[in-house]
């Protein structure tokens, strides 16, 4: 064959390929339009999340993500979700991915437990900075608003599940215990020196004895609460003696993995040892809430799962490009960063983008089990999962995962924007 004819031939193959290309996303596209729930006709439209709230209101347990902290559009379709689930459907109690202890005093707040400023307060402490924005603030005043007005049995709560913070917890336990605990001179020495950890600035180190001192007062305190039947110092001990062991795992893999386990155990245990406390939701990153292991960890999910089984419902947030409220390394506190539309063609957020919608719900557990549309989610594994850290480099923060198996359902916004700092 004459190498003009050859290169004729490699031309016409190519050209079959790229046309294949956009005639093949515009099938998946018309399938996909079938099954979305469309929350936003077009771009810069309020959404709608009466549909979104009708499908999850018959479930137990929601589960709520974000591929990104500091999203504005997560941060007020989640809130937006959570106003309608306690309105239609009884949901009176918030997990969120922030530490107990430091919740606790807000918490009170909400009930009207506490007679200070909630505008004042939370904008000093008691909640993650990821999540000290003017969109969270938002939740937290209309939960405030709510409960004013409700019965003490109809009251919402916000509840941490996180135990990262070891000094604070330490500091909930002085106060909780009878005279400090200095009664038992052992179990107050662990719980100052638990306190003081960073007070020098860096992790201070245990000796061996110091070590074993410690273990043993967390011990002698969990026996004495369970005596005493005081659930809420049962669960803050228990966090007291996850948070040591966490400082103590032997790398970060580890401490991420104990993490997950301990927040799901928490979870289940309040669940299982407080007044009721109705159907609940869970506020928490992607990462934290797949069904299965996944994003390179043991995800707080797959041990939810497994004992809630149906009455659980995990919705993944997701996006395509926008800016974003993150920490630059380059920088110092949080800054707002572009982030942009993905390259990789085997991302969902690629799958996603051309909907007819600019803002969508999609019921997984409704997309036909081995249908064309099930095929080719299933076919594009790659999904996107921003931290507290920026990372330009797409690489960084695209995961290889089974979005059929991580999720129960998703919401998607083609353009988001960053949220506001409160």
């Amino acid at each position: 064959m004459k190498k003009s004819n050859i290169l004729l031939a490699l031309f016409l193959i190519a050209a079959q390929c790229l046309s294949a290309q956009p005639q093949k996303k515009s099938e998946v596209t018309d399938s996909l339009n079938k099954y979305i729930y469309p929350i936003a006709s077009r771009l810069n439209v309020k959404p709608d999340f009466t549909q979104t709230v009708d499908i999850l209101k018959s479930k137990q347990f929601v589960s709520l993500g974000e591929s990104s902290h500091g999203t504005k559009e997560f941060y007020e379709a989640k809130t937006e979700i959570i106003k309608g689930l306690i309105e239609k459907a009884n949901f009176r109690t918030i997990f969120i991915e922030t530490d107990y202890a430091s919740l606790i005093y807000l918490n009170q707040m909400l009930q009207g437990k506490k007679d200070t400023s909630l505008y004042k307060r939370f904008g000093q402490k008691g909640i993650y900075t990821i999540y000290k924005t003017q969109e969270v603030y938002q939740l937290f005043d209309y939960v405030r608003q709510y409960n004013s007005h409700h019965e003490e049995a109809q009251k919402v709560s916000i509840i941490g599940v996180d135990m990262q913070d070891l000094v604070m917890i330490a500091r909930r336990v002085l106060y909780e215990l009878p005279d400090s605990g200095k009664a038992t001179p052992n179990i107050y020495k662990s719980l100052i020196a638990l306190k003081d950890i960073f007070s020098t600035g860096q992790l201070i180190k245990f000796t061996k004895s110091e070590h074993e001192r410690n273990l043993d007062a967390i011990a002698l305190m969990k026996e004495k609460a369970s005596v005493q039947k005081d659930a809420k110092l049962i669960l803050l001990l228990r966090m007291l003696e996850q948070s040591y062991d966490m400082m103590n795992a032997k790398n970060d893999s580890s401490r991420r993995d104990l993490r997950d386990k301990f927040m799901a155990e928490n979870i289940l245990w309040i669940r299982s040892n407080f007044p009721d406390q109705g159907k609940s939701i869970l506020w928490a990153h992607n990462a934290h809430i797949s069904n299965i292991p996944s994003f390179t960890r043991t995800t707080l999910g797959s041990y939810l799962k497994p004992v809630l089984q149906k009455d659980l419902y995990s919705v993944a947030f997701m996006f395509e490009e926008g800016n974003v409220r993150i920490l630059d390394p380059q920088q110092d506190g949080y800054q707002v960063r572009y982030v942009e539309r993905s390259k990789n063609p085997k991302s969902i957020e690629n799958i996603f983008s051309d909907a007819d919608s600019p803002a969508f719900f999609l019921d997984l557990e409704k997309v036909p089990v081995g249908k064309f549309l099930w095929n080719e989610i299933k076919k594009n594994t790659y999904m996107r999962s921003l931290g507290t850290t920026f990372f330009k480099d797409e690489k960084l923060t695209m995961g290889k995962e089974p979005l059929l198996d991580c999720f129960d359902g998703v919401i998607f916004f083609r353009k988001t924007n960053a949220s506001i700092g409160f």
